[in-house]
């Protein structure tokens, strides 16, 4: 997915003093670091990495044969129990 971002005043300053100190190679990288530490100041990237941990794992038991694949519906069903604590 590619996203266009616009930006002008005071952010579009720190985005450049952030990569003209060295601290980036460039602004997409800058902003990328931002994304993931909005993602970890809000638990999102917690998330994500236990939906990851329970795919690989749903993928590991299918795969045994210890777990048969269901329908899309029991897959989302599945998986809003994982995400309501069931």
């Amino acid at each position: 997915m590619e996203t266009v971002v616009r930006l002008s005043g005071v952010v579009e300053t720190i985005l450049g003093e952030l990569v003209q100190r060295g601290f980036f190679k460039t602004k997409s990288e800058a902003i990328r670091a931002g994304v993931l530490g909005l993602g970890k100041e809000y638990h999102l990237l917690e998330e994500l990495q236990s939906d990851f941990a329970y795919a690989k794992e749903f993928d590991r038991r299918v795969k045994s044969g210890e777990l048969e694949l269901g329908t899309e519906s029991e897959l989302k069903s599945l998986l809003r129990k994982k995400k309501s604590g069931d």
